[in-house]
């Protein structure tokens, strides 16, 4: 979905193709209409292995495409996925799949899921790359991620994406104090990129242009 978007149900028909976050979304709706409680939820299957699905009100799983029949059962169970996400995704996915930079999908898609590393490290991307990069917006949404998604507990994580997002917010960060010139600032996240990611060579290069400058 991040490549492609995702599909509306009428274009998923005509395709007779979706991914399972999709066909998860499609089974809650169809229940919604059927008067049937459920939930969407996710899971680790396996070392880089996601897979999406529907948990009914029995807690039996509904799995579309029957993936999930293939490994054990998931060492940290299913979670359920706020609605809400799927939106999120879903303008996530159209900016992905415009391959240009889309500030107006991303802001909607952290308006729907704000908590999400990865869609806020989207969005700040798309605003460094623009043409006049509104450095304020950058720095309220990188305080959010730093005040919401503690650092520690991202670098204690399995991800090595989150790690790169919070890598890439930080130097956002940086970039976006040195402009609007604040130092005290700009000398904290300077710390912060030292700290956790001192052995990365970007951090060198980093620190040797902006230390002089905090």
């Amino acid at each position: 979905p991040f490549k492609t978007g995702y599909y509306t149900l009428p274009e998923a028909l005509r395709y007779r193709s979706m991914y399972c976050a999709e066909a998860a979304d499609f089974q809650f709706l169809f229940y919604s209409f059927l008067q049937k409680r459920s939930v969407t939820v996710e899971s680790t299957l396996a070392e880089g292995v996601y897979h999406g699905s529907v948990r009914i009100e029995s807690g039996a799983i509904h799995d579309y495409f029957g993936v999930s029949k293939y490994y054990p059962p998931p060492r940290m169970g299913w979670e359920i996925l706020n609605p809400l996400r799927s939106i999120a995704t879903y303008y996530l996915g159209q900016y992905k799949k415009s391959g240009q930079i889309d500030i107006a999908s991303m802001q909607k898609s952290v308006q729907y899921d704000k908590y999400d590393l990865s869609i806020q490290r989207n969005l700040i991307a798309a605003y460094i790359d623009s043409a006049d990069p509104p450095y304020q917006e950058i720095i309220a949404h990188g305080k959010f991620v730093l005040d919401n998604l503690p650092p520690d507990r991202i670098m204690a994580g399995n991800s090595p994406e989150n790690k790169k997002d919070l890598q890439y917010i930080l130097s956002a960060l940086i970039e976006s104090y040195d402009a609007i010139q604040n130092r005290q600032e700009l000398r904290r996240m300077l710390d912060l990129l030292e700290r956790y990611f001192n052995d990365d060579p970007l951090t060198a290069k980093w620190l040797q242009y902006y230390r002089p400058r905090q």
